[in-house]
């Protein structure tokens, strides 16, 4: 604004001068001749000075406000790049996407940033980055040549080797980001390509700039990012790096999630373990349990209906939390619990208490609020029959529609100490007569359509179970389903 105002008042002064010339001028032109050329320069000389120093003045104003107009537009790209890093970390937040975070992850997110796949509008953009990770057997950095193509990332299946005594030493810049112009010190440009390993050269062409940021921490390793549409400065190092940091602080924050989630399984596992020592069918009923549950959840999941019901972590709730639909079984007495003929009508009063015991058990943390409705709800019925609040229709919780099925299924499949195991196709009959009056019919609607999947599960779960208990809790809690 300071070289704005003197300009200014340059120019006001020089107009005032030549104001002050056109009145001398007309004094003494008017003396010296008082024809018609003496009016003509009477007139002519001052104006053309005037018309000099406004033009002068303009020019130096326009070239100013052509400045000014250059820096606004670098701050509006400025706020548009933070504005859509934050997009990007709020689309990873959203939905627990997090917790499926890992490195490579954040390594394509920052490539897809700075290549311009993720819609963040960046001044300068680079057009192929070279991710390299360090061998540290070879003493190598071994990666691909990462590039846009078709509005996405395309990796180059040719893994490149470049061996550590090799990398490119022109740079400038801070010590974990640096960026180099061909222009810089190189005199030409054909030069400059002698500083390149050949293999990353035959990718990427004809090398103008890049910019690399050391990948410091578990892995080691370099982002390389070549060919920006301009000159490379601070300015895009510095992008760079604080989009490394912002990324490296949302893995470190994935990875507490993860050991969080990996405790609260680990919890949910304990409480089912619960239910299985009263009864030694029970664990197997489980394992069948978890897989009917996510399957019949996946196939609702592509219904219109359902489809931003049920998402991946309505999946994982689901598998995790349905082995905890019995819990309550633990406060029902052995000798109705276990009783092998059928129940007194007072027994069967007793043994209906369990959907309120399980919900009470599980009573508090709210990463347990689907497996207690679950324990509290499985027994409702869609025509408000069941028990134990008598919930009718939508009212009662999804989780605990699609957990109806699956359990009634599953023990009319099974042997119980009361009775036999029926045959898939009575089982498919007795559910087909309750759809509508017992089940919910979207439900039941996936039952009839994949009738026999469950009979595969059926059958499967009763050779995998036993592999299954040998893997351990640990691992166990750590698988989960995908929407697929």
């Amino acid at each position: 604004m300071r070289k704005e105002s003197s300009f200014l008042i340059f120019g006001t002064t020089l107009s005032i001068i030549a104001l002050i010339g056109l009145r001398i001028g007309h004094f003494y032109t008017h003396g010296l001749c008082n024809c018609l050329s003496g009016k003509l320069l009477e007139y002519i000389i001052p104006v053309s000075g005037l018309t000099i120093v406004v033009l002068l003045t303009n020019r130096h104003v326009i070239k100013l406000i052509k400045q000014r107009e250059a820096e606004s537009e670098n701050v509006k790209k400025a706020y548009e790049t933070i504005d859509g890093i934050t997009r990007i970390s709020d689309s990873m937040l959203f939905d627990f996407q997090l917790s499926r975070l890992g490195r490579n992850e954040n390594y394509l997110k920052i490539i897809g940033v700075i290549i311009g796949t993720e819609g963040v509008m960046l001044r300068n953009k680079a057009t192929a980055c070279f991710l390299a990770l360090l061998n540290r057997q070879n003493n190598t950095l071994e990666g691909n040549i990462i590039y846009k193509r078709n509005g996405d990332l395309a990796v180059d299946s040719e893994t490149i080797k470049i061996r550590l005594d090799s990398k490119v030493a022109i740079t400038k810049g801070s010590n974990d980001v640096k960026f180099s112009n061909w222009d810089d010190k190189i005199g030409s440009i054909g030069k400059y390509q002698e500083h390149f390993n050949d293999d990353v050269r035959q990718k990427v062409g004809i090398i103008r700039n890049f910019v690399t940021y050391r990948i410091k921490g578990i892995e080691n390793g370099s982002l390389i990012f070549f060919n920006y549409e301009n000159d490379v400065d601070q300015y895009d190092a510095d992008i760079i790096r604080h989009l490394a940091g912002h990324f490296a602080s949302l893995y470190s924050f994935s990875l507490k999630q993860k050991e969080n989630l990996r405790l609260q399984y680990l919890v949910i596992k304990k409480l089912a373990d619960l239910a299985e020592k009263r009864d030694p069918e029970t664990g197997e009923h489980l394992f069948r349990i978890q897989n009917y549950c996510c399957f019949i959840a996946k196939k609702l999941s592509k219904q219109e209906k359902y489809k931003d019901i049920i998402n991946q972590p309505f999946l994982k709730d689901i598998y995790y939390s349905s082995p905890l639909h019995d819990i309550g079984k633990v406060g029902i007495k052995d000798g109705i619990l276990l009783k092998p003929g059928k129940l007194t009508p007072d027994e069967m009063a007793i043994m209906k208490t369990h959907t309120l015991i399980g919900a009470e058990i599980i009573e508090g943390p709210a990463f347990l609020k689907m497996g207690r409705d679950i324990a509290h709800y499985h027994h409702e019925k869609w025509d408000g029959t069941g028990y134990p609040d008598g919930l009718k229709g939508e009212k009662i919780p999804l989780s605990a529609r699609i957990m109806a099925l699956a359990d009634v299924y599953d023990a009319l499949t099974s042997k119980r100490v009361y009775k036999e195991a029926f045959t898939h196709d009575v089982a498919e009959s007795i559910i087909k007569e309750g759809i509508g009056s017992h089940f919910d019919p979207d439900v039941g609607f996936v039952f009839i359509e994949n009738k026999d999947k469950f009979k595969d599960i059926m059958k499967a779960q009763e050779h995998r179970f036993k592999a299954d208990r040998m893997v351990g809790v640990d691992q166990m809690c750590l698988k989960g389903p995908e929407l697929n």
